[in-house]
C-alpha cells in the first residue's frame, strides 16, 4: 500500500488549482488598491506606458502568488499520510513537531499581516475583534461593552 494519497477526479490537482486562483485575484486586488483604479484606467497618449507597466507589475505579482500557492497546495497533497502510533512512533513525533512548526508559521504569518497596518481599517466597521483588543489592552476600561468605538 503506499503512502501517497491518490488524485480525485480526473485531474490530480484537487484543490491547487482553486487555491493559487484565489491567491492569484486577491494579490491583484492588493495592489492594484494600492495602484489605484483611477491611475489604472487612466489612459491617454502621455500616461500609456506608466500604465501599462503598472498592469504588467500587477499581473506579474498576480501570476507570482499563483504559482507559489499553486506549488505549496501541489506539495502538500503530495506529503505521505500521517501513519498510526503503533507502527511508526518516531514518524509520529516528528510528523506532530513539524504540523505544529507549520501551525506556528502560519499563525504568526496571519497576525503580522493583521497588523501590518491596523488604521486602514474603513469608518463604519465595528465589528474587528482585533482592534478592538488593541484599544482594550492600551486603555482598560473605556471600551464599551457591547460593540466598538468608531474610527
Amino acid at each position: 500500500m503506499s503512502d501517497v494519497r491518490p488524485g480525485r477526479g480526473r485531474w490530480k490537482g484537487g484543490a491547487a488549482l482553486p487555491l493559487g486562483l484565489f491567491a492569484a485575484v486577491q494579490t491583484f486586488v492588493l495592489f492594484a488598491r494600492r495602484d489605484r483604479f483611477a491611475v489604472l484606467f487612466w489612459w491617454t497618449s502621455e500616461s500609456w506606458l506608466l500604465v501599462t507597466l503598472l498592469w504588467l507589475k500587477n499581473f506579474a505579482l498576480a501570476g507570482a502568488a499563483f504559482f507559489v500557492f499553486f506549488r505549496i497546495a501541489r506539495w502538500t497533497q503530495t506529503l505521505p499520510r500521517v501513519q498510526a502510533r503503533r507502527a511508526c512512533p518516531r514518524d509520529d513525533s516528528a510528523s506532530r513537531v513539524r504540523h505544529a512548526l507549520l501551525f506556528a508559521g502560519i499563525l504568526a504569518a496571519g497576525v503580522a499581516l493583521r497588523w501590518i497596518a491596523p488604521r486602514q481599517i474603513p469608518p463604519g466597521v465595528w465589528a474587528d475583534a482585533l482592534f478592538e483588543a488593541a484599544g482594550a489592552l492600551r486603555q482598560p476600561g473605556t471600551i464599551p461593552r457591547l460593540g466598538g468605538q468608531p474610527l
